[in-house]
């Protein structure tokens, strides 16, 4: 068996935390494709991630590579309803381009990674 996942996506928001040793944080992936008339369409996919006892130094809008695995979470909300929540647990997390890189790359007119 095997509970494995790799994503390539944008940080989009690092949570608040009380602890020093959980890092939470959303991570934004995009895909591509056509859609029944031939027309391109952009689906993007927001993933909570958890990193524990990792240091690691990445801001919101830096191109991440997590490697980790998939936790399913049940809880039951104030309404009383049972809800299911997933979130990635990220074992290694890799920054593959700063957003403050990109900017000033932009800023000499470079080109823009499209997700």
């Amino acid at each position: 068996m095997l509970n494995q996942v790799m994503l390539i996506g944008r940080v989009g928001k690092i949570y608040d935390s009380k602890s020093e040793t959980v890092t939470a944080f959303s991570v934004a992936t995009t895909e591509n494709y056509k859609d029944k008339s031939g027309e391109w369409q952009d689906k993007t996919v927001w993933h909570n991630c958890k990193m524990f006892n990792k240091n690691y130094k990445f801001e919101v809008g830096d191109l991440v590579l997590i490697q980790g695995k998939i936790s399913t979470n049940e809880y039951t909300n104030k309404d009383g309803q049972s809800v299911k929540a997933q979130e990635i647990i990220a074992n290694q997390l890799r920054t593959l381009n700063k957003k403050s890189d990109n900017d000033n790359n932009n800023q000499r007119g470079g080109e823009d990674i499209p997700f």
